[in-house]
């Protein structure tokens, strides 16, 4: 479209510019989210194991009190650690994961804005490269040059 003049260097700029952040805005909106829900295993767990030691305490007044109370205050304490297990092993690192991820893409997406600015400028292939070499780490520069 730029080269048939469908769309002028303003316009396009700005077309780019909204999908980088709306693209953004999702990935960080995601990784919020589950951020959020990271948050409620560990109570539900802890509300489980209230709950299953209050019957272990109920219990305590029967008979054969001393024989349930082992597997009853495991049963309690295996609640919480349902709910530790899902909110450090799956939430927390997934919504880190889409936190990083956004970073990520939005890096890209700053470099191919960048890139399709000196290419409308008619800029020269050399300088466009040295351009977009810079988004990347000293350490990658030198493998994407050899």
């Amino acid at each position: 479209m730029m080269e048939q003049g469908g769309v002028n260097s303003s316009e396009l700029e700005e077309i780019l510019e909204k999908r980088v952040a709306i693209q953004n805005e999702f990935y960080r909106r995601s990784g919020t989210t589950l951020k959020i829900i990271s948050k409620f295993p560990p109570a539900f767990g802890l509300l489980g194991t209230t709950l299953g030691m209050i019957s272990l305490l109920q219990s305590l007044a029967e008979p054969n009190a001393f024989e349930k109370l082992g597997p009853t205050m495991s049963m309690a304490l295996v609640a919480t650690f349902y709910g530790l297990v899902l909110a450090n092993v799956f939430f927390v690192p997934m919504g880190e994961y889409l936190g990083q991820a956004s970073e990520d893409d939005l890096l890209m997406r700053r470099m191919i804005l960048d890139g399709v600015r000196l290419i409308e400028q008619r800029k020269h292939p050399i300088l466009i490269q040295e351009h977009l070499v810079s988004y990347l780490r000293p350490g990658d520069r030198a493998k994407k040059a050899a």
